[in-house]
């Protein structure tokens, strides 16, 4: 998470005492809210500077064929506070298994989420927005699913990538050869493998949510793929979680779309945050970019409102 400062609870609470005046009780429906609302505000605000915020969320992911998955063989449990699921699988959680996408059953409801961090062999920490709201002693199945790719297919959903106008900033690297090359989809359908001049060459494209390879004649595969791409902001999921947006303007401008979020949900009436954001978004531009246009600020402004 890349803020030092700002907890969830924190985060949320400053928010909510500016709008209402006063603590949140535990029976506000907003409480029960507050982790989708907190993920909202972030994800929000992350999106509409992705041209500025996406190098901060930068991740490199080593790509591997590999079919296997996880398993439950024993007991499992999951703990809503921290997010924690505990279970006995076929196998040990390991650094690796971050990533991967869990599927949990208790009874007839099932619940998706994706491991966030390794804590045990039997325990890791879980991030989404469909996870249990409260603590299940006893799970009845939980299977992780790895998200690696076939030998010539790397399909990148789960890896929740950030896009900046409908574009997406990836590259590729690869133990087989040094020349790797992004092609457009029309050019990746009419590459020729055996011309001499592409003969030691790996070529990617890009379809969606769907990286597409094809290699060279003299190379047996692909080899090991390395992916550089910038992430959506981790989803919180407990009171404690660092929220993963970076401090300074950044998390204050986040803290200003959460206000508005809940103006609207505790209908309150409207506040006019167009100064504050006109101050902390030219601060953003100022700290990446340096100066901004005056019309370029406005058009941030509507796009948070």
């Amino acid at each position: 998470m890349l803020s030092r400062d700002w907890s969830v609870d924190r985060f949320f609470t400053e928010a909510y005492r500016d709008v209402a005046g006063g603590d949140y009780s535990v029976n506000d429906p907003v409480y029960n809210e507050r982790f989708r609302l907190v993920n909202r505000a972030i994800s929000g605000v992350v999106g509409t500077f992705a041209d500025l915020l996406a190098r901060e969320y930068l991740i490199e992911q080593v790509c591997v064929v590999d079919n296997t998955g996880l398993y439950l063989t024993g007991a499992a449990s999951y703990a809503a506070a921290s997010a924690t699921l505990t279970a006995v699988m076929n196998g040990n959680f390991q650094t690796t298994d971050i990533g991967k996408l869990v599927v949990m059953r208790s009874g007839t409801s099932f619940y998706l989420g994706q491991i966030a961090s390794f804590v045990s062999t039997t325990s890791v920490t879980l991030s989404g927005l469909a996870l249990p709201s409260t603590d299940i002693g006893s799970l009845d199945d939980v299977l992780a699913i790895n998200t690696s790719p076939a030998a010539g297919q790397i399909n990148i959903s789960g890896l929740r990538p950030m896009r900046a106008a409908n574009q997406l900033n990836v590259s590729l690297k690869s133990t087989a050869t040094s020349q790797v090359k992004a092609l457009s989809p029309e050019q990746f359908d009419f590459w020729q493998p055996t011309d001499l001049s592409n003969a030691n060459t790996l070529v990617w494209s890009l379809v969606g949510d769907t990286i597409n390879l094809n290699w060279g004649s003299n190379l047996s595969g692909p080899g090991t793929v390395t992916i550089r791409l910038p992430q959506m902001p981790q989803n919180v999921s407990y009171g404690s979680q660092l929220v993963d947006v970076v401090d300074g303007a950044p998390v204050e401008i986040a803290l200003i779309k959460l206000k508005m979020i809940l103006i609207d949900r505790l209908k309150k009436p409207p506040v006019d945050f167009s100064k504050e954001l006109q101050f902390w978004i030219s601060s953003l531009y100022s700290t990446y970019k340096g100066n901004v246009e005056t019309e370029i600020v406005q058009n941030k402004i509507a796009a948070l409102k």
